[in-house]
């Protein structure tokens, strides 16, 4: 391959075009296994996360890059391993305190499945207690295990389980530049591994989800939170920011049928009288995110359902709660 150090590979790749930046999926995959392979043959302890991890549990998305989570305890034998492997190029000043990226050659000239051109890939070892990971000595003891069938293979990764999955995911909501959006990934999960999701939320961080997950809006020059009514306007398509857009129809499922806080009857004596609507606190209800495809950003956040899932305490059980509004 052409690239002989992290440091060059991370320049000649941002100099590239997008065809670079998202390699065919069977490179993909063949530098996840191998990877894989390597850390099964010395038994170490890693569980494959983001997009591959969705990716197995049926999440359609681009996979660009491969993340990997490993017990620090296990980081001297690991880099001696990795060092010795001629497919991998580790970054100096590699530190088990810190995620790390490496690159894998991959391509038909090492046998890989599925590949028929080579490419060079990204991947992250990330150490426990890093990205929301498990602390220092408990990763195993919350793997599960993950399956895929691509080119006809069945590949086999260990995986992090229902809790810690979410966890990272809410992490990856911050991290720019990703070839997928993890907070799709995350209502994916809401839509087809429901159940689970319910019987761990309450091991969840309530600040991770509202800060992570439900702010949006940050690509609209707008605060971190849309009250509803807003959000309605936008949809609807009468916002300045917009101009005038004809209502899709597709985009009504995603949004109560009625606003929270109902104007009152107007009587005798609001005709005679100006009403004025007093000031109230923000509530979580007032915050669920805005679609983005109206914006022409081409990814559709219906939050609503996660959150009921994800925030019942909230939604459900405690209507009025309030969160800290930060502009």
């Amino acid at each position: 391959m052409g690239y002989h150090d992290v440091a060059g590979h991370g320049k000649q790749r941002t100099s590239q075009g997008n065809e670079m930046q998202i390699p065919p999926q069977a490179n993909v995959l063949a530098a996840a296994s191998h990877v894989r392979r390597l850390f099964e043959s010395k038994k170490f302890t890693y569980a494959i996360m983001g997009e591959l991890a969705m990716l197995c549990l049926g999440y359609k998305c681009e996979i660009r890059d491969v993340f990997i989570a490993y017990d620090d305890k296990d980081y001297n034998r690991i880099k001696k391993k990795l060092e010795a492997d001629r497919r991998v190029r580790l970054p100096e000043g590699m530190n088990p305190l810190f995620p790390s990226k490496m690159v894998v050659q991959t391509g038909p000239s090492f046998l890989d499945t599925g590949c028929t051109r080579p490419a060079t890939i990204e991947v992250y070892l990330v150490p426990s207690g890093s990205y929301e990971t498990p602390s220092n000595g408990t990763l195993a003891k919350n793997l599960v295990l993950l399956s895929l069938r691509a080119d006809g293979v069945l590949r086999t990764f260990q995986g992090l389980n229902m809790i810690y999955l979410v966890r990272t995911l809410l992490h990856f909501c911050q991290i720019r530049g990703l070839a997928w959006e993890p907070r799709n990934g995350i209502h994916f999960l809401c839509q087809h591994y429901g159940d689970q999701l319910q019987s761990i939320r309450s091991q969840l961080n309530l600040d991770s989800i509202e800060r992570n997950f439900l702010r949006t809006g940050e690509n609209l020059h707008q605060p971190p939170y849309w009250p509803l009514r807003q959000q309605k306007e936008i949809t609807l398509g009468r916002s300045p920011l917009l101009g005038h857009r004809e209502p899709k129809e597709s985009l009504a499922p995603h949004y109560r049928t009625s606003y929270v806080h109902q104007s009152p009857r107007r009587s005798n004596h609001l005709n005679r009288v100006r009403h004025t609507r007093p000031r109230r606190s923000w509530s979580i209800l007032d915050f669920l995110p805005i679609q983005r495809e109206i914006h022409g950003l081409g990814t559709e956040y219906p939050v609503p359902q996660a959150a009921d899932i994800l925030v019942p305490q909230i939604l459900s059980l405690d209507p009025t709660h309030k969160f800290s509004h930060r502009m």
